[in-house]
């Protein structure tokens, strides 16, 4: 049974993970920006993550000789990858609150409504593949509260149900 509840979080996470992406993106295109202000640093912690892990796994580079004396050289470069990351997050989050370019960019022509709470959530639901259009702001912020919400039910779920876990 643990095996299924774990695959059904990952897929859960993969879901989450994937529509948040999509939003960003179609966020930044709104603001005329490409969505790889978000990508890259995104895609330099999958390679500290992938980094870090892999050297955890493998004891038989632990154990060589030599090891201790080229760790920190690799401790270096594994921590600017993350600094570097996290100041692309930083960067990416500030220009959420850039305004929205009125006229057709690269991206399409620019969404004439804004959204509320219920339409902005359901569009977060239904287009969580689209990495290629325009996000108003506030379709953006209300899907953030909406996830919010559904992280809250999540870790109460979690607190009742699974108590060992918490």
């Amino acid at each position: 049974m643990s095996i299924i509840l774990d695959i059904l979080y990952l897929c859960y996470v993969l879901f989450f993970l994937i529509a948040s992406s999509a939003l960003i993106f179609r966020r930044l295109h709104d603001s005329g920006m490409s969505g790889w202000w978000y990508g890259i640093p995104s895609i330099l912690v999958v390679i500290f993550t992938i980094i870090f892990y892999s050297l955890g796994l493998n004891p038989d580079l632990i154990s060589s000789p030599g090891f201790l004396n080229n760790l920190q050289g690799f401790a270096k470069l594994i921590y600017s990858i993350l600094i570097i990351s996290i100041i692309g997050f930083l960067i990416v989050f500030i220009m959420m609150f850039f305004k929205s370019q009125k006229t057709i960019n690269v991206w399409g022509e620019s969404p004439t409504n804004s959204f509320e709470f219920l339409e902005a959530s359901k569009k977060y639901f239904t287009n969580w593949l689209d990495f290629k259009t325009r996000s108003r702001r506030s379709e953006y912020w209300w899907t953030w509260i909406t996830l919010l919400i559904i992280s809250i039910l999540e870790y109460l779920f979690v607190a009742i149900f699974f108590d060992d876990i918490v």
